[in-house]
């Protein structure tokens, strides 16, 4: 096997790039290149572009950039050879490989364990049909559709007959026993890893069968499920059960349904709710978070409803948080799990789904009304320290006053801060200094262009200073038809007039002014007014968690986009 051609990475790297992002992201054009929130990095304003014409992209917050091929590679957590290899497949690209230069001994050994797994696949679904499995999973009231898409299929009590048909295929002693599938025994006699289970495939996110979850067929039989053993390719911390038949919907819904075992997920995807994952019985992992970010921001945990269920889910939500994202938790009943549900609910299980998740700070107060006021205190300290976990402070602020508001704290008794004049004069300087620029470079920048976005309903929550906010609301309106400076000054309004003479009577030389002055400002006065509306939409008791987050991050959107037009502008005077 030699290594793939230059004239098949050529071809692979001249794939439309906008096709390729597209079918992972939501992409948004903007002229002549497309906008997107990097896949790579935790960020709420649209940092990441990609430009068709030459086929690259680039993110300006986290410096992340590149082709097609690096693209995949980085998202996908792939090889180069996996990602060439992939892209050929799904874009009809012929693979031709040079001869004489031979694979590294990495990538020959990932390749010998996909051709293996592949045709262990093949041998299961291919004992599935009249089986105890068969009839076991139809029981389930799984269709035959979804079993076919998951490749499920099934192993019998014989000994040693997978073993036998492997060595049949031309595989080793050593590579049978040493992927997992089979055991050696004292007498140097090989046997079948997996007997009486039913097998269910685990895909990573490009389809390929990097190992197995087998399920007891037998209730008396331990352990109920039994992994492939970590190797190479297969690492049960990091993969996600269902994730390849999934990423697609979870990515179209922009939330996914996080659950523990296969038949979980299949139940789940065979009543309709596609965009499910599991975890395949272990914890929750930083991996298995940072996998999802690619998908969503948005979390819903379903595992089962006892205390152990309980337990998993904790621990869930704090990888979560660390990531950034936002979690909701949908309670089950103590004697149920998803699969019993899906199985009773059929097509409106994920009507269930949506009608009883819950943000998880309200989740976890709820649980708190049957413990005594030690353990309550105990937890809900705990409570605070989770919150903490959140990376972003606009979210941890919002999640802190979901907590006080639930827990019944009031913050409107903190004494009320009396401010002197010094004080106040050093809270409006900044909205003088805004008034003053606006003055200065009214004709050169169209500087008034930089609030076209903001509703004007909004101007008062801009300025604290009554005067400035009459003075922009003046050079906002249509009486305003002259911009020359001395219409401001000499203005028959005593407050506009009042306003433009103390906003150039600040200690400033304006010939002399730099341009980062101008820059500087605006993005003081920007943050000035966000820390305002922040604190105006973290007290409103009618907008819930979800919907604050969304008009904060809405806001931060404007604010960025504002600042790129004042750019835009500001060049194009200067080529002028």
């Amino acid at each position: 096997m030699g290594k793939i051609s230059q004239n098949t990475i050529k071809s692979v790297s001249s794939i439309n790039i906008v096709d390729v992002i597209g079918s992972y992201i939501h992409l948004k054009k903007q002229g002549g290149i497309y906008r997107a929130c990097c896949p790579f990095h935790n960020e709420k304003t649209p940092s990441f572009i990609v430009n068709q014409n030459n086929n690259f992209y680039k993110c300006f917050g986290c410096g992340e950039g590149g082709d097609v091929i690096s693209f995949v590679m980085k998202y996908e957590a792939l090889s180069f050879y996996d990602t060439i290899t992939t892209l050929c497949d799904k874009y009809k690209i012929e693979l031709k490989e040079d001869g004489g230069n031979e694979l590294d001994a990495t990538q020959l050994e990932t390749n010998k364990i996909l051709e293996i797994n592949k045709v262990t696949t093949e041998f299961f679904t291919y004992k599935l049909p009249n089986s105890l499995s068969h009839r076991l999973i139809k029981e389930r009231g799984l269709s035959d559709e979804v079993i076919s898409l998951f490749q499920i299929g099934h192993t019998s009590s014989l000994y040693s007959q997978l073993y036998k048909y492997l060595i049949e295929k031309g595989f080793t002693n050593e590579e049978v026993s040493k992927y997992g599938l089979c055991r050696i025994k004292a007498d140097n006699t090989y046997y079948d890893t997996f007997r009486d289970r039913t097998i269910f495939p685990i895909h990573n996110s490009i389809g390929k069968v990097v190992g197995f979850s087998a399920r007891r067929n037998i209730e008396t039989m331990q352990p109920k499920y039994i992994n492939t053993s970590e190797n190479r390719v297969f690492k049960k911390s990091k993969e996600l059960f269902g994730l390849y038949f999934a990423k697609k919907h979870i990515t179209e819904k922009d939330e996914a349904i996080v659950v523990e075992g296969a038949t979980d997920v299949i139940s789940l995807f065979d009543n309709g709710v596609k965009n499910t994952v599991g975890t395949l019985g272990t914890a929750f992992t930083t991996e298995h978070a940072t996998t999802l970010k690619r998908y969503t921001q948005n979390i819903v945990i379903l595992y089962d409803g006892d205390n152990a269920g309980l337990k998993a889910t904790f621990n869930a939500c704090e990888e979560l948080l660390k990531a950034g994202m936002n979690i909701y938790i949908c309670p089950l009943p103590k004697d149920k799990d998803p699969d019993n549900i899906a199985r009773e609910l059929k097509n409106k299980t994920n009507g269930y789904i949506q009608s009883n998740k819950i943000e998880f700070i309200k989740h976890r107060i709820s649980l708190l009304k049957d413990f005594n006021i030690i353990d309550k205190v105990k937890l809900a300290k705990e409570l605070i320290r989770m919150i903490n976990l959140h990376p972003d402070k606009i979210t941890r602020d919002i999640l802190l006053q979901t907590y006080n508001k639930e827990f019944g704290f009031n913050n409107t008794t903190k004494p009320k801060k009396h401010h002197t004049v010094l004080e106040i004069e050093k809270e409006t300087n900044i909205e003088l200094h805004l008034i003053r620029i606006i003055l200065i470079y009214l004709n050169e920048w169209n500087i008034l262009n930089y609030f076209n976005n903001i509703d004007k309903n909004f101007y008062p929550d801009m300025f604290e200073n009554k005067r400035c906010l009459l003075f922009f609301e003046y050079i906002n309106s249509e009486d305003c038809e002259s911009f020359e400076l001395s219409d401001f000054i000499h203005n028959k309004d005593v407050a506009v007039r009042e306003i433009s003479n103390l906003a150039l009577g600040l200690d400033y030389n304006i010939e002399n002014t730099e341009q980062y002055d101008i820059e500087s400002t605006l993005y003081s006065f920007e943050l000035k007014v966000a820390e305002r509306l922040k604190n105006k939409i973290l007290l409103n008791p009618t907008l819930d968690y979800k919907h604050k987050l969304k008009v904060m991050t809405k806001h931060e959107n404007i604010i960025q986009q504002n600042i790129i037009k004042l750019s835009e502008n500001k060049n194009q005077n200067i080529l002028a």
